[in-house]
């Protein structure tokens, strides 16, 4: 007995056209490239204040300024890195008094820019990554 249904389907497999190969998956971004992308980001979300009492009814509303967020970013990757002495070792010098409320964040982001800055591009792409988790954070705050 002949059956139909199997005829039928493989004439359609042998009439369809060829499967597709799958494309490439895209090279992974380069650690400068993703240092000045998340830059520029900073910047954008720097140029405000976070605002912390959102429109209290008093009709004033404190922010927080760009050196404090600079500090509290860079506070949270000590703490984040904890285990990991190299990239603390990399962190401290830019929590120092004077680079506190200096940019500290972006004079790091442009060292990251660079291959002069001592750590592996693993190590970078960690401080990366925590980094922008907080930036992002930050953004979705001002909306």
């Amino acid at each position: 007995m002949l059956n139909l249904g199997d005829t039928a389907i493989r004439q359609v497999k042998a009439s369809s056209r060829p499967p597709r190969k799958k494309a490439a998956a895209p090279q992974p971004v380069k650690v400068a490239v993703r240092a000045v992308q998340l830059f520029g980001r900073w910047l954008r979300v720097s140029r405000r204040g976070v605002p912390v009492m959102s429109g209290c009814a008093c009709g004033f509303d404190l922010a927080i300024e760009l050196g404090e967020l600079d500090s509290m970013i860079l506070e949270f990757l000590v703490k984040k890195f904890d285990q990991a002495p190299r990239i603390q070792a990399f962190i401290a010098p830019w929590l120092a008094p004077d680079q506190r409320f200096s940019q500290g964040l972006q004079n790091m982001l442009q060292v990251f820019t660079t291959s002069d800055h001592g750590l592996s591009d693993v190590e970078v792409s960690e401080i990366l990554d925590a980094m922008e988790v907080s930036i992002g954070s930050i953004e979705s705050y001002h909306g």
